[in-house]
């Protein structure tokens, strides 16, 4: 059973390019959130950039209360291993949301976790909804409607 969702950040809910945090979270990332919260999924960040920089982005966009844990990955592929240990999980209940697929998406299926591949939200003109924006995924459509509709 599903329990946690690795979720990258930067170019998944939050825009690569946008030096000043002028942007907002992309479409849908709050329902997101907020749908794995009543799920009962804990959600902890997984990006390659800072720890200190993440955590004070979500604070400023109002979303570091829906996250557990903030983990930087920084390997590529991202290293998984380290996330299922801490929390004492296997793979197959773990998903991994992210917008690269030789980092977020590659190691996902090296490491046996469920995934799914969002397009890159860079700026203004690529704020569609997540749920629009999916590009690969391996888990059963219904599972993807709780999370994102």
């Amino acid at each position: 059973m599903i329990s946690y969702i690795a979720l990258d950040i930067y170019g998944t809910i939050l825009a690569t390019d946008d030096p000043d945090w002028e942007l907002k979270p992309r479409k849908g990332a709050l329902k997101l959130l907020k749908n794995c919260q009543m799920m009962g999924l804990e959600v902890i960040a997984a990006s390659d950039a800072s720890v200190d920089g993440v955590r004070l982005e979500l604070q400023e966009k109002g979303l570091l209360s829906y996250f557990k844990d903030i983990r930087q990955l920084i390997e590529t592929p991202k290293e998984f291993q380290r996330l299922v240990d801490n929390y004492d999980i296997s793979p197959h209940q773990l998903i991994v949301i992210g917008d690269n697929p030789k980092k977020d998406i590659q190691g996902a299926k090296d490491f046996g976790a469920s995934y799914i591949c969002i397009e890159e939200y860079v700026g203004y003109d690529t704020n569609k909804p997540l749920i629009d924006s999916i590009k690969d995924h391996n888990l059963y459509c219904g599972l993807i409607l709780d999370l994102f509709a």
